[in-house]
């Protein structure tokens, strides 16, 4: 599957003006429009409502193994209204294993580490083999803050450029 930063700008911007202009909520100029038609087209990302995809709420464990899950497979079976929404992507997570080692509260509100350890169990069930760099922490102003079983994750995650810091370090 390509990755968001192999696209190129116009074809993100021609998904952008696509996709991005359905959301209420959502300008295609905005500084992010172009990434989100990108994930919109691949189905990584679904709105908050019909007409609303909520950019600037914070992401959910929940949604964030949801987005997990899609990157694995087709959309997720919701079509049993005696589930929540989120039952069919908690099924799918146990089978692909992307909630071992996950011993957070996924109901909530993530943290950059959270997401660094989500991202980075994708990674390892993917069988994307690249080990942890921990000398990029170095870079990093307040490492020192990073629990210890999320380092692994954030050096990774870090490394690869998938997850970045404040510009200040």
């Amino acid at each position: 599957q390509m990755c968001i930063r192999d696209r190129s700008s116009s074809t993100k911007r021609a998904l952008a003006n696509t996709l991005v202009k359905n959301y209420n909520d959502v300008k295609v100029n905005e500084w992010y429009s172009n990434d989100l038609g990108v994930v919109l087209s691949l189905g990584l990302v679904k709105g908050t409502s019909t007409n609303s995809i909520s950019p600037y709420k914070n992401v959910s464990g929940k949604e964030m193994m949801a987005m997990l899950v899609r990157m694995f497979t087709e959309e997720a079976d919701s079509k049993d209204n005696k589930y929540d929404w989120y039952e069919p992507y908690r099924e799918q997570a146990k089978k692909l294993r992307l909630d071992e080692g996950i011993y957070f509260d996924i109901s909530k509100d993530l943290t950059r580490a959270e997401v660094a350890r989500m991202m980075y169990q994708y990674v390892k069930v993917s069988r994307i083999n690249e080990s942890a760099d921990y000398s990029v922490l170095d870079k990093i102003k307040d490492a020192k803050n990073i629990p210890s079983e999320y380092q692994e994750a954030v050096a990774y995650m870090y490394k690869m450029g998938l997850l970045k810091g404040y510009e200040d370090g």
